[in-house]
């Protein structure tokens, strides 16, 4: 399957050690909602073969989607895609991705991808339409290889974070069309997202209303309450195993305070989450102390503000604040650097992102050390280890969501335009010991050093990277990014600020993009020519 590999979401799928560990329900909640989703998929009289989980931020569509992944019966997981902003978010690789999966699992449908993309290896890079086409209407309605016992569930999680509204909606527009008019293909999906303006739109459709069955999450239902208490009674269970000198209070936390807790949380998981991955982390070391100064910042903020609850993001703001009031200002710039650099930055692996920021391990490693309640952090063997592939994200979305909402977080005035200042500076250092006048012959012969030290990377998908040992404290690991990719959101911050214009490392470094942008559209040509010719 190597021909389609390289078109598909690495570590989208459900059991991939990108996610690793995934949201997962905990044991006894979201009963009720996992059983009607049950129920749909063991329908075999059903009209309707999409079904679309839809909630707000940080009620758990996740982990229910996850915990479906792996536990559906009376069906085969085809393929499952979880979409992850800034990572996992690339609609054309959307439909690629679900048929590797399927490929993999089903050898009649793999021989047919492999025939077709045999017959025109350009397949992978064509429009959504033809994808889906290709992918599904061909293989399962007109040609029907797939003949097994149960039909295949396809699981895409958290469409609204797929790039671009335009293309969430012909993504549903194609999936819901296929279901309406192919009722008895082998094929039934689940979609979960939030409750978006332009999906919505969308699914409010007098053509699209009967493709899906609706299955709403509430934010602050009796059920999701009751979920997110059994969730913090037991992880807080834990959490005593985990310390002994919590063996001395007979009961711990008292109910008092687990109840303001819960309270807070209005049944969203992503709250409790949060407090618990506080309260336990061992950077503090005390959970008592701990969990103290999360319920005295709570006591505060309603005293300050009232009732918080009357906003379902209130309580998660607050702890949010909480949390990035930890960082110390010595280190919070460094911080900043990476966590905007995470939101609004290019999507880069964790070590290739220190890199670009041009940054030591130890020193990023070092501002993020309060910050592992509320971000994946990996260990540096596997950040920085052979493979070098993971990514630092949030455990959850709505944290993105706080640092890029100024009404939300005062961390940032404003995320898009700091990012983009961010980006010059990074470019500018990476490309002042690059010699203008020799720059294009170098990147004609990109196996030879002309410059010393520096290694020009091409390849024949016309990505062009650059490699070569830092100067700065990023020590002796490799900078590898798409500079081109930059140039537009260079040249916003250029036209808001003319008098960068007279800096001449801004001018070189437009001048080393615009050589290079000229360079890659050679490329697409000469390569565009050569297979024609062929």
């Amino acid at each position: 399957m190597k021909p389609l590999e390289e078109h598909i979401l690495q570590g989208a799928e459900f059991d991939l050690s990108a996610r690793d560990p995934p949201p997962q329900c905990h044991p006894g909640t979201r009963l009720s909602i996992m059983r009607r989703i049950q129920r749909f998929l063991n329908d075999r009289g059903r009209e309707k073969r999409m079904l679309w989980l839809v909630g707000p931020a940080g009620v758990g569509k996740s982990a229910i989607m996850q915990t479906l992944a792996e536990t559906a019966s009376n069906v085969i997981l085809g393929a499952s895609l979880f979409f992850a902003v800034n990572q996992r978010d690339d609609p054309s690789k959307v439909f690629p991705t679900l048929a590797y999966q399927i490929a993999i699992k089903c050898p009649p449908y793999r021989k047919f991808i492999l025939q077709e993309i045999t017959l025109d290896p350009l397949l992978p890079q064509k429009s959504l339409k033809s994808l889906f086409n290709k992918f599904f209407v061909e293989p399962f309605v007109r040609r029907r290889i797939y003949h097994g016992p149960l039909p295949l569930l396809i699981v895409i999680d958290g469409l609204d974070e797929c790039k671009g509204e335009s293309k969430q909606r012909e993504i549903l527009g194609l999936i819901s069309y296929f279901c309406l008019a192919y009722p008895t293909a082998p094929l039934i999906w689940v979609i979960s997202s939030r409750p978006e303006p332009q999906i919505i739109t969308f699914l409010s459709l007098p053509k699209a209303i009967p493709s899906y069955v609706k299955e709403e999450v509430v934010i602050d239902s009796d059920e999701a309450c009751r979920d997110v208490e059994r969730y913090l009674r037991s992880s807080f269970e834990k959490i005593k195993t985990k310390y002994p000198a919590l063996s001395l209070f007979s009961r711990w936390p008292v109910e008092g305070d687990f109840c303001e807790i819960a309270a807070s949380s209005t049944g969203l998981f992503a709250f409790a989450s949060t407090v618990i991955r506080y309260v336990d982390d061992p950077a503090g070391g005390n959970p008592v102390f701990q969990l103290q100064q999360l319920l005295k910042v709570i006591a505060y903020s309603l005293s300050r503000w009232g009732d918080g609850r009357s906003h379902p993001l209130a309580g998660l703001n607050v702890l949010y604040d909480y949390i990035i009031l930890l960082i110390p200002p010595d280190v919070l710039p460094i911080a900043k650097k990476l966590l905007l650099s995470m939101v609004k930055g290019p999507c880069l692996s964790f070590g290739n992102q220190c890199n670009y920021l041009g940054m030591s391990p130890d020193v990023a490693y070092g501002s993020l050390h309060h910050l592992h309640s509320v971000l994946r952090i990996y260990s540096p063997d596997r950040a920085f280890g052979e493979l070098g592939d993971m990514y630092l994200c949030p455990h959850h979305k709505s944290f993105t969501d706080y640092l890029k909402d100024p009404v939300r977080s005062t961390l940032f005035a404003d995320a898009r335009h700091e990012a983009h200042i961010l980006i010059l500076q990074c470019t500018i250092r990476i490309t002042k010991d690059i010699p203008e006048g020799e720059l294009l012959s170098l990147l004609c012969a990109p196996g030879s050093l002309i410059v010393p030290g520096i290694d020009i990377l091409v390849d024949l998908r016309m990505h062009l990277a650059f490699s070569w040992p830092c100067t700065d404290p990023g020590g002796g690991w490799r900078v590898q990014y798409d500079l081109y990719s930059s140039t537009s959101k260079i040249l916003e911050v250029v036209a808001a600020n003319p008098m960068l214009l007279e800096d001449p490392d801004v001018i070189h470094a437009l001048k080393v993009l615009d050589t290079i942008g000229a360079f890659i559209h050679y490329q697409e040509y000469f390569f565009g020519l050569a297979f024609v010719c062929f």
